[in-house]
């Protein structure tokens, strides 16, 4: 193996019109001064200005040589593959082609599920993430081995570890994911509106942004969504409409949970989305739990009220949640008030307190287990004291908070609901497979 200069780079004085001789593997090229000066100083001009008339030998790819020869004399050349790319990459530091390696790493190669991307630097921009993605599965992946502070010391530490044999292997990008879902997230990182073409849709788009470290893109295409609600009174914290957070259970998060005590509201902000100081009223929506001790409520001065408690399963839905959610009793249920406004559907039917007031009024025939608890003007209970149960099949809840004892209670209002009140109600609910 010829020798080789030492690691301190000059500036080249080759003469541009001397042809110097460089066998690669086992091809020889004739390069002119004015080619290996365009891209210096490097390997070769260190080389050759102090062996003029030499024959540089060097165990590399002449294929790959091929290409670096086409760019010192000036065209453009393009990884054809990852493979390609990442020879191109390996032999730039190998040759120390500094504005090679600058051209480069302007772009990516990577393989995913199968399919070749090329994927520009600038997608990659920190600048341009929103909150949330800067640090990703690529900045910190691929730029960690290209974007290095130093990345000749990353592929030429073959001159301590092996003399100048050989650098350390590098191996092409691949990745056994979806490249569909992959395109998406180019889409995404694009700056485009990415399209949800069903459900499942969904939630492989989530884990695959999960697995890339896009925190941001997983809020964005997570279910829930920002309703407007004319009928609140005012208008919100920042002085704009008043909007809802309406969101699944499993989609919240103990950080954004905030609580309005002047109007016992729960706020919350979504991680990356929100951008505002305040969060919005959050709606939570909530499947598959048992309301019991249903018990009516209505006076001349208050509104009619369906009072009753949430069981033990949806204790277990809401236990994930810190802060004001926490369930306030000791025996896991939660109190849960469904009031004039709420839209209830029960076995099918729309259900209106009026009508419960009136089939209320207690007559001994009726049986007790189609009865609910109700409550006079006075507060003392009157009816039947059996309980119905009603199973809840999916509903809408509002968590709002009030002060009782000098603490505050965690109780919520129902703003949706289909339950069924029998067994044979909920067979009859049941879908045909």
């Amino acid at each position: 193996m010829t020798d080789v200069p030492g690691r301190e780079l000059q500036a080249p004085l080759l003469p541009p019109d001397k042809v110097y001789s460089i066998q690669i593997g086992s091809e020889v090229f004739r390069v002119s001064g004015a080619a290996l000066c365009s891209d210096a100083p490097s390997y070769f001009t260190c080389y050759f200005e102090n062996n003029e008339d030499k024959t540089l030998i060097l165990d590399r790819d002449p294929e790959v040589f091929q290409d670096i020869v086409r760019y010192l004399r000036g065209y453009y050349v393009t990884p054809k593959s990852e493979e390609h790319f990442i020879y191109l990459c390996s032999d730039a530091m190998y040759y120390k082609l500094s504005r090679l390696q600058q051209r480069l790493f302007q772009e990516y190669h990577i393989d995913v599920g199968g399919r070749s991307f090329r994927i520009e630097k600038d997608i990659f921009n920190e600048v341009q993430y929103p909150a949330g993605d800067g640090n990703n599965f690529f900045t910190l992946g691929f730029a960690s081995l290209f974007n290095h502070p130093n990345p000749q010391a990353l592929l030429s530490t073959h001159e301590e570890m092996y003399g100048d044999h050989r650098p350390p292997e590098v191996p092409p990008s691949r990745l056994p994911r979806s490249s569909a879902l992959f395109q998406d997230i180019l889409a995404y990182l694009q700056n485009y509106e990415v399209e949800i073409r069903s459900e499942t849709h969904r939630q492989n788009l989530m884990k695959d942004a999960r697995f890339y470290g896009l925190r941001a893109l997983v809020e964005k295409i997570a279910p829930g969504r920002n309703e407007f609600n004319g009928w609140e009174e005012g208008e919100a914290p920042n002085g704009t409409e008043v909007e809802d957070v309406v969101l699944p259970v499993e989609g919240v998060k103990g950080p954004g949970l905030s609580v309005d005590a002047s109007r016992g509201q729960v706020l919350y902000k979504r991680p990356y989305i929100d951008t505002d100081a305040v969060g919005r009223p959050l709606i939570i929506q909530v499947k598959n739990f048992v309301l019991n001790d249903l018990h009516f409520s209505a006076s001349p001065t208050e509104h009619k009220v369906l009072r009753c408690s949430g069981h033990k399963y949806l204790a277990k839905k809401l236990k994930h949640l810190p802060g004001p959610l926490r369930i306030p009793k000791e025996d896991g249920s939660i109190a849960i008030e469904i009031g004039e406004d709420a839209a209830v559907t029960l076995d099918g039917h729309d259900l209106e307190l009026d009508d419960i007031a009136s089939q209320n009024n207690v007559r001994d025939e009726e049986p007790a287990a189609k009865r609910i608890k109700t409550e006079g003007d006075s507060g003392t209970t009157s009816g039947p004291v059996k309980f119905r149960r009603w199973v809840v099949t999916k509903a809408l809840l509002r968590p709002c908070v009030r002060e009782e004892g000098g603490k505050q209670m965690l109780w919520l209002c129902v703003v949706k609901m289909e339950a069924t009140s029998s067994q044979k109600e909920t067979n009859k609910a049941r879908k045909w497979i």
